[in-house]
């Protein structure tokens, strides 16, 4: 993932097209850090769903940033 974000700074930095390349890593990166929320939230089981455990709150907030974002690959 950092290595794809680097690229496309790199690109931008040198006056290239940079725009495809930053697509296809927000949307990569967005659905690699849904799958590691879920994956902590399903290692905890029940405790992961408690409001004062941070694991609860870092899902959430993955799950409204990916609302936000919209869909990932039209």
């Amino acid at each position: 993932m950092r290595l794809m974000v680097y690229r496309a700074a790199s690109r931008a930095e040198q006056g290239l097209d940079f725009h495809e390349n930053a697509y296809w890593c927000r949307a990569f990166c967005a659905e690699k850090a849904m799958e590691i929320g879920t994956n902590g939230v399903q290692l905890l089981g029940g405790h992961g769903f408690i409001r004062e455990h941070p694991v609860e709150l870092w899902y959430r907030n993955l799950r409204a940033a990916a609302l936000l974002q919209g869909a990932a690959c039209i």
